[in-house]
């Protein structure tokens, strides 16, 4: 679990802050990538340097990654983030029910 303490510094984001595509050097970007998680391909938003700590930016129900589209660029200064949408919600397929049991266990 990540705790944030109050010397982060944050930076303002710049209009447009927010593309698609690969890696880029300016950390104030978010750029977008899927990655195979067992049979499911999970959609994932990714902003900070490769080097910084690491924050996992989980979503709650019934949103999205889409829903730190905005903090993303503030804490992107000092942190490496990661913001997954889960199986069934935002850009990432929902599998047949058959095929995936939605579970908490199994969504976490």
């Amino acid at each position: 679990m990540c705790a944030l303490t109050s010397s982060v510094v944050i930076a303002a984001p710049r209009s447009g802050d927010e593309v698609r595509g690969g890696a880029t050097d300016n950390a104030f970007r978010t750029t977008f990538h899927t990655q195979k998680v067992g049979e499911v391909e999970v959609f994932y938003r990714e902003a900070g340097p490769k080097d910084a700590p690491v924050i996992l930016l989980l979503h709650g129900f019934p949103t999205s990654s889409h829903m730190f589209r905005n903090l993303m660029p503030l804490l992107a200064t000092q942190y490496r983030l990661i913001a997954p949408d889960l199986p069934g919600f935002g850009n990432t397929k929902a599998p047949p029910r058959g095929q995936f049991d939605y579970t908490f266990e199994n969504l976490y």
